[in-house]
């Protein structure tokens, strides 16, 4: 069978650390050749992987290597993902594109209905899914290590002086419309029938145009209501997802890619609140033992591997997509995510606070 060949359009962090080097892992796979808006960071990157094309240019008309290639990786800002998604399917290229589709809700939809009317795969990089804890978490549920589930909570802090890209605010709710669909995907993967139930938002404090200082999402599940708290402001990063059940709760480090289960503290008396903090040491050891050195190192995938490999069998067998990255789920975490941003734009609260806080620095990634 002739090697799969691999166009990505956009050389920017997340495609050079995450993207490039989950394909470049793979059989029978061709990196064909990269687009960017920037010349020089195209040419590089189109050097570094031995990639025999690259392109400094907004579209892909004219572009003669492009016509060869298989498949499309698309990496840029969320603002220009539908006119490239588009015009890689018009031009009879499946696509995996970052999240989220666009920052338009009709967009999402009308990408999914050309890619059936052409016969092509649209698939969307939910990354997280694939992590280890994330697996090993849906695999403790099945078995029924948690019992029932009877809620989920999602605690969202950020740094604004980290590593991020330049565009982050320029999007409806600026970061969080960019980081959300993080934890919507995650929750859709727990519960059913999710919705949105109630969001507000409070304006920045550092000068950020529409990234708000602190937001608060209530959602509805068919069994339980969801609570997220995301805090942009915070002095330190940090992602868990805390899942309770009848037999105790769960919790995923997302950054450090750990799982940690506590069972019931039943009375909570001095041994029960022992074996809490022993279960959580344990756990925390191990599961750094397992992901430490790649993430100390910034190796770490965040389950990108498992999505490439997962995209590129469903091209090489000609068959549909596992559901966590097809473009149905894709769709709907993306009207999902439209759901809450137009529920907290409604809901900003742009009361002054007299601590100020300084802005930070745009573009650093």
């Amino acid at each position: 069978m002739k090697p799969i060949k691999v166009v990505f359009i956009g050389a920017g962090w997340v495609c050079a650390n995450r993207h490039i080097p989950a394909f470049a892992a793979l059989k029978n796979v061709t990196l064909w050749g990269i687009i960017d808006a920037y010349e020089e960071k195209a040419k590089n990157t189109a050097r570094k992987w031995k990639m025999p094309h690259y392109a400094a240019i907004n579209n892909i008309e004219g572009i003669g290597w492009f016509a060869d290639a298989d498949a499309v990786v698309v990496t840029t800002p969320p603002v220009t993902h539908y006119e490239w998604i588009r015009q890689s399917l018009l031009a009879g290229k499946h696509v995996l594109t970052e999240k989220p589709f666009s920052t338009k809700r009709e967009h999402g939809q009308a990408l999914l209905d050309l890619a059936k009317a052409r016969n092509l795969q649209l698939c969307v990089v939910h990354n997280n899914l694939y992590t280890r804890a994330q697996k090993k978490l849906r695999q403790w549920i099945a078995k029924g290590k948690l019992g029932e589930i009877t809620g989920l909570s999602i605690s969202l802090l950020n740094n604004p002086n980290r590593h991020l890209p330049g565009w982050y605010d320029d999007l409806p709710c600026g970061l969080l419309f960019d980081e959300l669909s993080h934890f919507l995907y995650t929750a859709a993967s727990l519960t059913t029938n999710l919705r949105a139930h109630a969001a507000e938002m409070y304006v920045s404090r550092c000068g950020l145009k529409n990234t708000p200082s602190k937001a608060r999402i209530t959602l509805l599940s068919d069994h339980f209501p969801l609570f997220f708290s995301l805090d942009f402001e915070a002095p330190v990063c940090e992602w868990h997802v805390t899942i309770q059940g009848t037999k105790g709760a769960a919790n995923v480090d997302v950054f450090r890619d750990i799982l940690m289960f506590v069972p019931s503290d039943g009375k909570h008396t001095l041994k029960d609140h022992f074996r809490t903090v022993a279960n959580f040491l344990w756990d925390t050891s191990m599961g750094f033992a397992k992901t430490g050195v790649a993430y100390m190192t910034g190796s770490l995938s965040y389950g990108m591997r498992d999505i490439a490999k997962c995209f590129i069998q469903c091209l090489k067998n000609n068959i549909n997509p596992e559901h966590y990255i097809s473009g149905e789920f894709g769709v709907r975490i993306f009207n999902l995510l439209c759901d809450v941003v137009e529920m907290l734009e409604k809901n900003k609260d742009t009361a002054t606070f007299s601590l100020q806080l300084p802005t930070p620095e745009l573009g650093t990634q």
